[in-house]
């Protein structure tokens, strides 16, 4: 039995449930029919081949916190040279460390609008001298903190020329920080149901912090879904492509997209490094199946999808394998790539060098996802809804 039958058998026990009423419960639904059939696809490049093969990399559990950590939602971590982790918790806000063996060691609540303190945590990290710096998206503010006691240092705010803050911030190398900013998503929604946003990506010195310069600007997302409500018209991100961009060694910048299996490298003055791409070969069985399910679903499942953009969009999302979903550069600069489209293996990392060479893969559970590729240990963070508590887990892993 295929994926997508069996989402087909899923959806039709719904529907008698009559959750397939409400268009919200359809858009969820289909969205997971994205992912349910794109587990099969064939390729033209045969260097693809480990990526359908048997893992070709060993990992071990080691460690992991434990179930009653008091974490929320996790937004990023960093590791001092003293081999501590950091956890920034977006919600409460806290930042949360831990030992190596991911014991943990001290936890700091810093809720408020004043020095060191925050509305929501976005990302942290640290500089030289085990100095930790801390961003606030919602403050437009970056603080930094002594890294023994977090007693605080200084703050630099992040509005730009056109008083926007960014919405992300990434340590290049030194002093330097990767900011971006994004540009809002014009449309008309009615005609077009769709949009183009582009994120500009400037680097900054601590030292000048004053002095930005723009290095990279990408396409960031496209294909929205238009809802009419009684409140309004809401616009909902469905599954349209995604870019994630990653600092790494000696100042370059390494683009991915979510609909393609590519990496466009830069140098710091955003001149083009490396570029390289795997070919993907389309196969339309994906599509007949998502029509299938529709037409097996019927109803307004049926009628809201089969009848609008959403469904071709949906079909061209889905001959784009394989999708990454994960985009992680390690100390050494080489890249670890999560791809949903790896033989039935959602959990599949592939290891491969700057030029795109693949060096092996490992596989971990479909809900983990890498945050951070030490020498000879991964560290991950569960995909998990925000009323379970995430578990930090360290893998050893082995060639």
């Amino acid at each position: 039995m295929t994926i997508a039958s069996t989402l087909a058998s899923t959806l039709l026990r719904i529907h008698r449930s009559s959750c397939l009423s409400n268009r919200t419960c359809a858009i969820a639904i289909v969205g997971m029919l994205v992912v349910g059939c794109g587990d099969h696809r064939g390729t033209a490049d045969p260097r693809l081949d480990l990526v359908f093969a048997s893992a070709t990399y060993s990992v071990d559990l080691v460690a992991q916190s434990e179930p009653d950590t008091p974490l929320t939602l996790v937004s990023d971590i960093a590791i001092d040279s003293a081999g501590r982790i950091f956890v920034a918790d977006a919600l409460v806000p806290q930042i949360v460390v831990f030992d190596g063996g991911v014991r943990l060691l001290e936890r700091y609540e810093l809720r408020g609008e004043g020095p060191g303190e925050f509305r929501r945590i976005g990302n942290l990290g640290i500089l030289p001298g085990n100095i930790l710096w801390v961003f606030d998206p919602e403050l437009t503010r970056l603080t930094l903190f002594d890294p023994d006691d977090l007693g605080y240092r200084e703050s630099v705010m992040l509005f730009d020329t056109q008083s926007r803050g960014p919405s992300e911030v990434q340590r290049m190398t030194g002093d330097t920080l990767l900011l971006r900013y994004s540009s809002p998503a014009l449309t008309d929604y009615e005609e077009s149901r769709s949009a183009m946003r582009r994120d500009q990506y400037l680097t900054m010195d601590l030292r000048d912090p004053n002095r930005r310069e723009e290095v990279l600007s990408v396409r960031a997302q496209s294909t929205f879904v238009v809802r009419e409500g009684t409140g309004g018209t809401a616009v909902v991100d469905l599954f349209g492509p995604k870019s994630i961009v990653r600092a790494g060694r000696d100042g370059q910048i390494h683009a991915v997209w979510t609909d393609t299996f590519a990496v466009r490298s830069h140098d710091a003055t955003g001149s083009d490094r490396v570029a390289w791409a795997y070919e993907i070969e389309p196969d339309a069985a994906a599509d007949d199946e998502i029509s299938a399910v529709l037409e097996m679903v019927g109803g307004d499942a049926g009628g809201a999808f089969a009848s609008s953009s959403i469904l071709d969009s949906l079909h061209r999302s889905s001959r784009q394998l394989p999708v990454v979903t994960g985009f992680v550069v390690d100390g050494d600069g080489d890249f670890w790539m999560g791809v949903r489209a790896a033989g039935g293996k959602k959990g599949r990392w592939l290891h491969l060098t700057p030029d795109g060479e693949i060096l092996g893969s490992v596989d971990l559970p479909a809900s983990e996802e890498i945050v951070e590729v030490l020498d000879d240990r991964i560290i991950t963070l569960p995909r998990v809804p925000p009323w379970e508590v995430p578990i930090l887990r360290i893998y050893r892993w082995s060639r």
